[in-house]
């Protein structure tokens, strides 16, 4: 009886009208949001949900996270209660798609957590999805490790670095990538777009120019990977395609501790990672 008093008052909050140019403050979303995001442990239905479902309802229900914009907006809510709340969805028993406006949905969830009557819910808040960027290098359907598609003889599709879903948002700018190895061609055309060649430095000549005997390809195939420039056609991209390089020549010669010492603390303000394939 209580659950069909509950989905009543639902119903009929649903369809109350909202306050006009009633905004929700930060303390309404936090009313909501902090015990959603904080308390998630205290969530016993989705023990049974596989960790990486169970991650994204602790995202997505943070409030914090989402623009006033996007919530008043919100009519759609997904609820997770051993109660009928709302229309059950297919493909996780418990879990509800609720209609309810985010001005009264704000205050009756927040109630009905406390009283242990659902564990979490998030607003359906509208998106706006785009394609993937995907460099045109001339050999970027090779680069298995960077995208898997199973192109190689036994390749399994998938088993890859999974970088490319960040291209869209980050690609590596602002970034300066010390390659510290046997040397860098800098002049290749697929590796001189971003260049830092103020940056360079040869520690077994003890000068600016890093670049390497001509048997020595290890530091310019190891820059390639990192960031060599994506999108220009050519070659392949690196896994940070507008990321800068700088050549740190080392392993061409005999070391000492001082010298490598040197070579990794080598222009520290300005060189962000080191990249270090040797030992």
């Amino acid at each position: 009886m209580r659950a069909l008093a509950i989905v009543s008052v639902l119903i009929m909050a649903s369809l109350a009208p909202v306050i006009a140019n009633a905004e929700p403050t930060e303390s309404d979303i936090q009313a909501l949001g902090a015990p959603l995001s904080e308390n998630w442990e205290d969530a016993p239905i989705t023990y049974g949900f596989s960790p990486s479902v169970r991650n994204a309802f602790a995202r997505v229900s943070d409030l914090a996270q989402y623009s006033t914009t996007q919530l008043e907006a919100t009519n759609q809510w997904v609820v997770v209660s051993k109660n009928p709340v709302g229309q059950p969805t297919e493909v996780m028993e418990n879990v509800w798609i609720v209609d309810i406006e985010f001005a009264t949905a704000i205050e009756l969830f927040a109630e009905w957590q406390q009283d242990d009557f659902i564990e979490t819910a998030y607003p359906l808040v509208q998106k706006d999805m785009k394609p993937k960027w995907t460099p045109n290098d001339a050999l970027f359907s090779d680069q298995w490790h960077l995208q898997n598609t199973g192109q190689t003889n036994g390749g399994v599709s998938g088993e890859d670095v999974n970088i490319t879903g960040a291209w869209n948002n980050y690609r590596g700018s602002g970034i300066v990538i010390g390659i510290v190895d046997d040397g860098l061609d800098w002049d290749h055309a697929d590796l001189d777009n971003y260049y830092a060649d103020n940056l360079d430095y040869d520690f077994c000549g003890n000068d600016g120019d890093p670049t390497p005997a001509s048997n020595d390809g290890h530091g310019t195939a190891a820059a390639g990977v990192a960031a060599a420039a994506g999108n220009n056609t050519i070659g392949v991209s690196g896994a940070a395609p507008l990321a800068s390089l700088a050549g740190l020549q080392l392993i061409s010669c005999s070391t000492t501790d001082v010298r490598e010492g040197n070579a990794l603390s080598h222009e520290r303000q300005s060189i962000d990672i080191y990249s270090n394939s040797w030992g």
